[in-house]
């Protein structure tokens, strides 16, 4: 059990909506991709709800590879059916029909960083707002921790991903 969640996918929690909800970007994105946990969705939804819809909408793209990176109940996520009923006009297709990804592992979790990274070079979009998990995105860059909501920009150097 992390932090009292004893439950598989549980909710944003009143303090992780209030950080979302207050969330500036220093940029507009022109895609949104998340984990398809339903915390990191509810942050998508609370922090950028008005420019997910209209006309002019952001697309929000789920991405189970941006599923955690650590074997905590609290880290496993729920079917795709569950997901659907709870977020209907959001797309899982890409998601496992239940929540049968393997178990933690550096090397699983060092090979997924690298497919997320070939992937977002094969996304159409200039400016990817990424909304994953901490210990996802100590794979998937070098740099300082991420606190809850923190926001840090990237720009591309190369398309080698050794």
């Amino acid at each position: 059990m992390i932090r009292g969640f004893s439950q598989r996918d549980p909710p944003l929690t009143a303090q992780g909506l209030a950080e979302a909800t207050s969330l500036k970007l220093p940029f507009k994105p022109d895609l949104i991709i998340s984990s398809p946990m339903t915390r990191t969705i509810q942050t998508a939804l609370a922090a950028f709800g008005p420019i997910l819809e209209g006309p002019a909408a952001v697309p929000l793209v789920i991405w189970p590879d941006l599923r955690e990176a650590h074997d905590a109940i609290c880290n496993k996520g729920v079917s795709r059916s569950m997901l659907m009923e709870s977020f209907p006009h959001l797309d899982f297709s890409l998601c496992s029909a239940e929540w049968d990804y393997e178990a933690h592992s550096d090397e699983a979790a060092t090979q997924r960083a690298k497919k997320v990274k070939a992937d977002l070079w094969e996304c159409n979009a200039m400016d990817i707002l990424i909304i994953s998990h901490r210990g996802f995105i100590s794979y998937l860059v070098d740099g300082p921790v991420f606190s809850p909501c923190g926001v840090q920009r990237f720009l591309p150097m190369t398309k080698s991903f050794n």
